[in-house]
């Protein structure tokens, strides 16, 4: 009897710990390789420049012209080389010029509001860019958390297979000698053929969440490698408050709906250039030009520089472009309404769901308590059940289901855990939070393989009284081939 005891330490001990790659050096990887947040940042550098094209129109505009005229004319009004020039008779000769002309805008609406536009833009990308990296950082994580899960559920499905293997043997025993009927043996049967499957599904279910991983990693994670969740952490991550409260905060730190607002802001001044342009403009430029002539004219030299200056100021008033303008600005004003709405109803919805998460974290935290008195009550019925056995007052069979109720308490805490700490994900991006920070958060609530180590020798020590030696590990070796099993099947 005691044989199956050590079986079920060592099972229990087996499959809660692993140790390795922390969540933050998974992110790390995923921040220089991610296309997407690599996309995000491009377009946010595209945005920036065309704000400064569109803003650097308001600035003064400083240009250099130069030209050089040949004259070859042999009389007047014929001209024989290249360009044009009032003559009376025969000239030949150059003219060379070189100006410089400035160019400030004073009134132009249009390009103001084209300007204001492109900073909305740059700020708008920019909350794009901060979506993309918390989309990613929700990716990693979750990811992460799907191959603890699953490496999990892989664990304990493969327990409950070797459980329900003996328990089988037990019943098929007890069956032929006439103790249990056969409607008995066939429901242990028939829920060893459920186990069988329930692991083929897992271990399906625990290879892609770890292709889904490697994705986001660039390279695959050996199982060794693998943290999970402290055994007994309080999983606190999130202080209590009102859900009206949280929906406050989501109001004003959504990163999904600042960036709503913000669109919301590009139309309207996207609304505002369009309607500018029924406006006038004005502007003032200046002018200096140098001149230096060379003419030979009727046989009598004429050179001489000089040069010419202009200041002024001008008026532009557009009066009639066809309706071609009017066009433009239903169509601004349209798609500024549009963003409004959408920004009004994306403000509703953010509320809802900031409320909705705080709510969910109650829901978990109170599973993750009835989880664990649950597990306190397989585990008082699983030493009772052992020390009956030790006694002779209870048979394998009930120790077998003892042990599977323990297993299958133990499973529903890990889940609960696990489903607890993707609620406070989900709650943290609702409010806009989820952050680098976020990250090393979480990490804190796995173990450490340090830890793993120790708590691993605790529990043999404990439960099984054996320490941890070379040659006590060949005495629990043997007792799992006396069993008809390998140590390592019952690890992933």
């Amino acid at each position: 009897m005691k044989k199956i005891i050590y079986i079920i330490t060592f099972l229990f001990a087996a499959t809660q710990y692993s140790y390795g790659a922390s969540l933050k050096e998974v992110l790390d990887v995923a921040l220089e390789k991610d296309p997407l947040l690599s996309s995000a940042r491009y377009k946010s550098y595209a945005t920036r420049g065309d704000k400064t094209e569109a803003c650097g129109k308001l600035f003064p505009q400083l240009s250099v012209d130069s030209a050089y005229i040949d004259y070859n004319q042999d009389k007047a009004g014929s001209v024989l080389g290249s360009g044009t020039a009032n003559t009376n008779g025969v000239i030949d000769g150059s003219q060379t010029s070189i100006g410089l002309t400035l160019n400030q805008t004073l009134l132009d609406l249009n390009k103001l509001a084209d300007c204001k536009m492109w900073r909305a833009s740059v700020s708008r990308d920019d909350a794009g860019y901060e979506i993309a990296m918390e989309e990613l950082i929700y990716r990693v994580v979750l990811s992460y958390l799907n191959v603890l899960s699953a490496q999990s559920d892989l664990s304990s499905a493969n327990s409950e297979v070797r459980l329900y293997r003996e328990l089988k043997k037990e019943k098929e025993h007890a069956f032929e000698r006439g103790v249990v009927s056969q409607r008995e043996f066939f429901s242990v049967s028939a829920k060893h053929d459920n186990a069988i499957a329930n692991k083929e599904k897992a271990a399906n279910d625990f290879i892609t969440a770890k292709e889904r991983l490697k994705n986001l990693y660039d390279t695959d994670i050996p199982n060794e490698k693998l943290l999970v969740i402290k055994d007994g952490v309080v999983l606190s991550l999130v202080e209590e408050a009102s859900p009206e409260h949280w929906a406050d905060v989501a109001e004003q730190s959504n990163l999904g709906l600042i960036r709503s607002e913000l669109s919301e802001e590009v139309y309207k001044y996207g609304m505002k250039m369009e309607q500018s342009r029924f406006l006038p403009t004005v502007d003032a430029f200046a002018n200096h030009t140098d001149y230096d002539s060379d003419f030979d004219r009727n046989g009598t030299l004429d050179n001489g520089n000089f040069s010419t200056e202009t200041i002024g100021v001008r008026l532009n008033w557009k009066l009639f472009s066809g309706g071609s303008d009017y066009g433009r600005v239903r169509a601004a004003k349209n798609r500024y309404l549009s963003a409004q709405q959408e920004a009004a109803a994306q403000r509703d919805m953010v509320r809802i769901d900031a409320k909705n998460s705080s709510r969910g974290l109650i829901v978990l935290k109170s599973k993750i308590e009835a989880s664990t008195t649950l597990l306190e009550a397989a585990r008082l019925e699983f030493e009772a059940v052992k020390k009956g056995s030790e006694s002779k007052t209870k048979t394998k069979s009930d120790l077998l289901e003892a042990t599977l109720n323990y297993l299958d308490a133990r499973t529903q805490l890990n889940k609960a855990r696990y489903d607890y700490v993707v609620g406070v994900m989900d709650f943290w991006r609702s409010i806009g939070s989820l952050s680098v920070q976020s990250v090393e958060q979480i990490d804190s609530l796995f173990i450490a393989p340090k830890d793993d180590i120790i708590r691993m020798s605790g529990v043999f020590e404990s439960k099984t009284g054996f320490k941890q030696s070379g040659q006590n590990e060949d005495i629990l070796m043997e007792l799992l081939k006396s069993f008809g099993n390998r140590i390592n099947d019952f690890m992933i």
